[in-house]
């Protein structure tokens, strides 16, 4: 099984790439867990300057995984800590 987002680091750049190009990028609890991940480690990178997020293949994400809302529900506590990032995204 590929990794559903792949981290990326060149000089100051991140990229993070949603990698579910099967189901268009959406969204399970895995992939938001880990895109969770991808960026608090840049967030808290010092020598990270500028995120890009992208998704793999033809779309960036159609958004949430309908079969996998179930698995969504529990993420809710990640957003406020993404929302108050100071660096360029």
């Amino acid at each position: 099984m590929s990794k559903k987002v792949i981290v990326e680091k060149e000089g100051g750049v991140t990229v993070i790439t949603i990698n579910r190009p099967e189901k268009h990028n959406c969204i399970d609890g895995e992939t938001a867990q880990l895109l969770y991940e991808a960026w608090s480690k840049f967030r808290d990178d010092r020598d990270a300057r500028v995120a890009i997020l992208t998704g793999n293949g033809p779309s960036f994400s159609s958004g949430a995984d309908l079969k996998a809302l179930d698995t969504l529900r529990l993420k809710i506590h990640m957003i406020p800590s993404l929302l108050l990032m100071e660096k360029d995204i």
